[in-house]
């Protein structure tokens, strides 16, 4: 017995606190890692030299300062649409879509929820070591940052949105099915309030063709510098995406203390060569159940047949 307890012991003690253990399995140095563990993520900043990357559960999401991406799928829609005040991100990430919705002085509330509430908190450890955008971000009185399931959320009903930008997990990450599905779609439609606009990346062709099946007026457009990666916009009324009218808005907001000059350089460059394709919604119904994702066959999730 007295052996057995000692053989417990030093393995107890042999096991490295969690901050080491994440640090290892992340591969790098202890001194640029910081860690937020709850029940529901491993959460973790790692520094790189000129980026911080944001890690979940030990996968690589995004990075500050932010890309032109993240800041367009948040900024982008509030120079859409004519009016919008109320806005809501399911997905924060390191924070860039939720900001960037929120630099559009139109905007009067923003509501983020985001089930790894861990990366708040490393949010606000950002800010606090001197990252402008991070600091503002936890600071504005606009911006609520929810710890909470985005889907719940959107269910538990409440005021509509002028505008919802979901950016999650990617589709195939565990359980992850349910963020992309028609139900899911049908339940982001049914929070938007007239003429409001959805906004998400296209991770696959699934992803495209299920929020078709759902909003009649879907675009889509590449942002070429993050990999030429692609976004669409979508309404349950007919939407106009004009590039004169959103170059004109762009140049009327004042994004001098939201941005570094060389992010607003970027930006401008998008809207300046930014082209937007209406997407065809009548071949959907032509498609088989296998170009779709849904809540209890999400096919993106496995990987499956990815040629849709």
């Amino acid at each position: 017995a007295l052996g057995a307890a000692a053989l417990f012991l030093l393995g107890a003690l042999a096991i490295p606190r969690n901050e080491r253990l994440w640090a290892f399995l992340h591969s790098t140095p202890l001194d640029r890692f910081e860690l937020d563990e709850d029940r529901a993520c491993v959460t973790s900043l790692v520094d790189r030299g000129d980026e911080t990357f944001l890690y979940i559960n030990a996968s690589w999401q995004n990075g500050h300062p932010y890309d032109s991406f993240h800041i367009l799928i948040g900024l982008l829609p509030t120079l859409v649409h004519p009016e919008p005040q109320r806005g809501l991100a399911v997905g924060l990430g390191i924070g860039s879509t939720a900001y960037s919705l929120a630099q559009n002085p139109s905007v009067r509330h923003v509501d983020c929820v985001e089930i790894c509430g861990g990366e708040k908190r490393l949010i606000a450890r950002l800010g606090a070591r001197g990252s402008t955008t991070s600091r503002r971000l936890v600071e504005d009185p606009r911006v609520r940052l929810i710890d909470g399931d985005g889907r719940r959320f959107l269910l538990a009903g409440g005021q509509p949105y002028d505008v919802i930008v979901v950016d999650a997990v990617r589709p195939n990450t565990a359980y992850a099915g349910n963020l992309y599905s028609i139900e899911f779609y049908e339940m982001v439609k049914r929070r938007l309030a007239p003429g409001g606009l959805f906004v998400q990346w296209v991770p696959t062709g699934r992803v495209l063709n299920s929020v078709m099946a759902v909003f009649p007026h879907v675009s889509t457009t590449v942002v070429p510098e993050y990999f030429g990666s692609s976004f669409l916009i979508a309404s349950g009324q007919r939407l106009e995406v004009d590039g004169d009218t959103l170059r004109n808005r762009f140049a009327g907001l004042d994004l001098s203390a939201s941005f570094d000059p060389r992010q607003i350089e970027r930006l401008r460059a998008f809207f300046h060569q930014a082209s937007f394709e209406r997407q065809p919604y009548r071949r959907i119904k032509d498609l088989p159940s296998a170009a779709f994702n849904h809540d209890l066959f999400p096919r993106d999730e496995y990987f499956l047949n990815n040629a849709w």
